[in-house]
């Protein structure tokens, strides 16, 4: 018989073995989990001792021993939390931080009513890849806020960053006749698209463009922004990025705005200075 267990999960297991005569003071290792009789002993966690004293005047027979183990929630196949958990439901310690980027159209939805908002539901997506990257989502994993179809081509980028603050449930705007995005296909009991919740961080006081992004990667075509899948898969709403990517998108933003301080420390330096004679002749 095959049995598993996760290194954490909360169970009771009772193990029968038959023991008789002098068998005095043992040490039971994690190594004899899989043991015969007379010692039958499940362990779910290394590094852990078990001691039994047994004297010698002791017959036993089926004897029942009972392990128990800590609580940690269930997780998906993906990694993410059980559908729909919140904050204050996920441990964030036991799953590495992911990074994404979240494409809105600013008529539509921008960065400033979700700093208005704090928290905004983001449905709507109907693409079958871009809600699959909704689905492994965790809670406080990051994403870049970008705005598409802006007005002008220096106003499509990324302006902000949010963060995750629910994992992925059906999207119940599938369900609304009266939502753009009804999809008359789904039930509730069978709804194929899904929702996150997301959380408001930062508005970034500089665009980084994508016309920005495709000069660089134009520049450098085997460097790292040069295979973007915001480039690659320009048409999907949703895209991971990994920690790389995420890091030298930061850092391209900050260099940015390094160069508007800049920019705006000289041109105030210009105008306090733009009639030099009239100032030395006021001294």
């Amino acid at each position: 018989m095959h049995m598993h267990f996760s290194r954490n999960s909360s169970f009771i297991i009772f193990v029968k073995f038959s023991i008789r005569g002098g068998l005095g003071r043992y040490w039971l290792p994690h190594a004899w989990a899989h043991t015969t009789p007379p010692f039958i002993l499940v362990s779910t966690a290394a590094k852990t001792r078990w001691s039994t004293t047994l004297k010698s005047s002791i017959s036993c027979s089926h004897t029942s021993l009972a392990f128990t183990a800590n609580t940690m929630p269930k997780r998906n196949h993906v990694g993410a939390n059980v559908r729909g958990t919140t904050d204050n439901e996920s441990n964030n310690a036991e799953t590495p931080k992911q990074y994404f980027l979240l494409k809105s159209e600013p008529d539509d939805y921008s960065i400033s009513d979700l700093q208005r908002d704090g928290t905004e539901e983001w449905n709507g997506i109907r693409n079958y890849q871009a809600r699959n990257f909704l689905r492994t989502m965790n809670v406080g994993d990051r994403a870049f806020f970008y705005h598409s179809k802006a007005q002008t081509p220096d106003l499509t980028g990324i302006v902000g960053t949010c963060k995750i603050s629910r994992t992925a449930q059906p999207d119940t705007s599938a369900l609304d006749p009266k939502s753009e995005y009804y999809d008359a296909k789904c039930t509730k009991e069978d709804c194929k698209w899904d929702s996150v919740l997301v959380e408001y961080e930062q508005s970034f006081p500089v665009v980084l463009s994508l016309k920005d992004i495709k000069e660089i990667a134009r520049k450098e075509p085997t460097g790292i922004i040069a295979g973007l899948p915001l480039l690659k898969q320009s048409r999907l709403s949703v895209v991971s990025l990994n920690r790389d990517e995420w890091d030298e998108l930061m850092r391209l933003i900050k260099t940015k705005i390094s160069m508007l301080d800049d920019n705006h420390s000289f041109n105030n330096y210009a105008q306090e200075n733009k009639n030099p004679r009239k100032k030395r002749l006021e001294k």
